[in-house]
């Protein structure tokens, strides 16, 4: 134990001398860093698609100039974990998502991104957050594979994240012993 920093010892314990099991901080330890918390909102407009590939992305600038540590961890590609509605037998197809949704319900699930199809057609929706060294990025992307004049309706859509950015960094090692 080194003799400066910060250090609180549980209830009945000396902090001079009781052992690092028996503190509740010790600054000898690496802990995590909160950087930044919040929301990001991604509001996705109503359209109507046929053989496209669309993304949105609302962005939250750290420049911290290195890719941080960033919960929730979210699967790459999952899918809309939205409640929605698919009706094939309208033309142009309908996919209504019916509320507002939060990424979190679902980051720490492998959801497969779909495709959510009905004989040739293929109708895509998934959700991405990507952290680069100067962004935290939420991504909503739609993709439309369909019989030639086949169309699909989108209708709006809120995507919401709740967020913690760290200052530490999420490509090196978190060493809790030094």
């Amino acid at each position: 134990m080194s003799s400066k920093g910060l250090k609180i010892s549980k209830e009945n314990e000396d902090v001079l001398t009781t052992e690092s099991k028996n503190m509740l901080v010790d600054s000898d330890f690496d802990t995590f860093k909160i950087y930044k918390s919040g929301t990001l909102t991604l509001n996705v407009p109503e359209e109507t698609l046929q053989e496209e590939e669309k993304e949105y992305t609302a962005t939250y600038n750290h420049n911290l100039g290195y890719k941080p540590f960033v919960l929730p961890y979210v699967a790459v590609n999952i899918g809309n974990p939205a409640t929605y509605t698919l009706n094939v037998s309208t033309s142009p197809i309908q996919y209504e998502v019916l509320t507002p949704y939060v990424v979190n319900d679902v980051a720490n699930f492998q959801i497969p991104p779909g495709p959510f199809g009905f004989g040739p057609n293929f109708i895509f929706e998934n959700i991405k957050v990507e952290t680069t060294a100067s962004q935290l990025k939420l991504v909503v992307g739609r993709t439309t594979y369909l019989l030639s004049g086949n169309q699909v309706k989108f209708t709006a859509s809120q995507a919401n994240l709740y967020y913690t950015i760290f200052y530490n960094q999420a490509d090196t090692e978190f060493d809790l012993l030094s």
